[in-house]
């Protein structure tokens, strides 16, 4: 390696003609024109003092310069082959350089506890280089280069709307409907023995009952805001009190006077209790959480039997008994009842039927009175009962006989008369009364004055 006109140049050791000695001696070496003047005088001179070795000499410095030149342009391929590589190590470089000076002079990330400014950044950047930073950084100058460096941050996700808990009212529906059911389960059975026995005592004292209970009930259960799991069961009890009014409303008016009204009452009443059962449909009720009997107005051995008096005769028992003088004695009694739906009777004009209206029948009852005789031998004559001494009771009501004709097709029709001693008169009577009144539920009193009372058969 050597330096040829402020040039570095760059010899291949390898290569044999720089091998040889003589090339590195000082004549090989590039002279000033002052050396190259004398050495070409020197040369003129051995030239002169010896000619014989002139032609080797200026063969051999041919063939050496020949060998250089070839040399040199080798050495010249090489050097620019190896002036790329450095000039693309020092482009590398550099641009490694300004890299780091420009992440260095970047400015910090700013918050907004510790905000930073850009000069401050550049300041602590110039300061902080290592010095060759430092002088690359004169050399070509600062250059500030502004990074976003905020994040871009996802967006806030919306906020989850808050639905507020709902506060049903089930537990409240379900007491209510347990404390109310058994109430109304009561007072309907006792409405449907009232009809089917004609019993007016027990069916005034229910109806009115069993319209407040149930417009209470109704007003009660509307109020309460029930699950939708609860609905169902909300709408078949609210409909089951909607029956209960209806068939209260209808039945305002008293007994059912005819069968197709008794049955239109029974029907609303078993729907309404077909509608409380799916209401209470798997719901437990604990025995005693209410107290049934409170709730009965008359016993259930009532209800399934008419209250009749202790004191009954049986039919067929005479009854004796003696006048307002006390001079007669005088037996009297029902002999039988029985049920019947027509009887008929003659006229001038004719037969005349006659027929019980709808949902009402009759019953006959046969009745013997007999003058036993007389106790004083002044008056020898007695008078029977008129008729409207005679009363049939049954299914809380009471019923009088309806006036015919003196005979009709069940014989002769019992009327007041005189009997003389020993005599004997009878008779039927006839009571119209409700379809579904039984005679085993029926007893007949005669009133025969305030001395004798009214005395009492039971007709079953």
């Amino acid at each position: 390696m050597w330096i040829s006109n402020g040039a570095l140049i760059l010899v291949d050791p390898d290569d044999p003609a720089i091998l040889d000695v003589d090339f590195f001696t000082a004549d090989a070496l590039p002279k000033t024109s002052d050396e190259k003047e004398l050495q070409d005088e020197a040369q003129v001179s051995a030239s002169l003092l010896q000619p014989d070795r002139s032609t080797n000499v200026v063969d051999r410095i041919l063939d050496e310069e020949t060998g250089i030149t070839e040399s040199r342009s080798k050495h010249k391929q090489d050097i620019s082959i190896k002036e790329v590589y450095l000039n693309a190590i020092i482009i590398l470089i550099a641009t490694l350089f300004l890299t780091a000076i420009i992440f260095s002079t970047a400015p910090a990330i700013e918050t907004e506890d510790t905000p930073v400014s850009s000069s401050s950044s550049i300041g602590s950047a110039e300061s902080e280089s290592p010095l060759a930073f430092a002088a690359l950084s004169k050399y070509f100058g600062t250059t500030v280069l502004v990074v976003n460096t905020t994040p871009e941050l996802p967006p806030d996700p919306e906020p989850e709307e808050i639905v507020p808990a709902i506060e049903y009212d089930d537990e409240r529906f379900l007491d209510t409907i347990k404390r109310e059911a058994i109430p109304l389960t009561i007072i309907t059975m006792q409405m449907v023995i009232a009809i089917d026995q004609s019993n007016t005592n027990i069916f005034n004292t229910n109806n009115d009952a069993l319209h407040a209970l149930a417009q209470e009930s109704f007003n009660e259960v509307e109020a309460l805001y029930v699950s939708p799991n609860e609905s169902e069961r909300k709408r078949d009890y609210q409909h089951a009190m909607v029956q209960f009014m209806k068939a209260a409303t209808y039945l305002r008016r008293g007994l059912p006077a005819s069968e197709n009204e008794r049955r239109e009452a029974l029907n609303i009443l078993a729907s309404a209790t077909e509608h409380l059962d799916s209401a209470l449909k798997d719901i437990p009720i604990k025995p005693g959480e209410v107290d049934e009997r409170s709730l009965y107005t008359f016993q259930l051995s009532q209800l399934s039997q008419p209250s009749k008096p202790d004191d009954l005769l049986q039919k067929n028992t005479p009854f004796i008994y003696m006048d307002a003088t006390r001079s007669n004695e005088i037996s009297i009694y029902p002999q039988y009842g029985r049920l019947l739906s027509s009887f008929w009777y003659e006229t001038d004009s004719g037969t005349v039927y006659v027929t019980a209206p709808s949902g009402r029948t009759y019953i006959a009852v046969f009745i013997k009175v007999t003058h036993r005789g007389n106790l004083d031998g002044r008056r020898y004559t007695i008078q029977t009962p008129s008729i409207s001494a005679f009363t049939l009771h049954g299914g809380g009501d009471t019923f009088n006989p309806i006036q015919t004709s003196a005979y009709t097709s069940l014989g002769q029709m019992y009327r007041q008369q005189t009997l003389n001693r020993k005599e004997m008169a009878q008779g039927t009577l006839i009571f119209e009364v409700p379809q579904t009144l039984q005679v085993k539920d029926t007893y007949l009193t005669i009133n025969l004055g305030s001395v004798w009372g009214s005395p009492s058969w039971d007709l079953e």
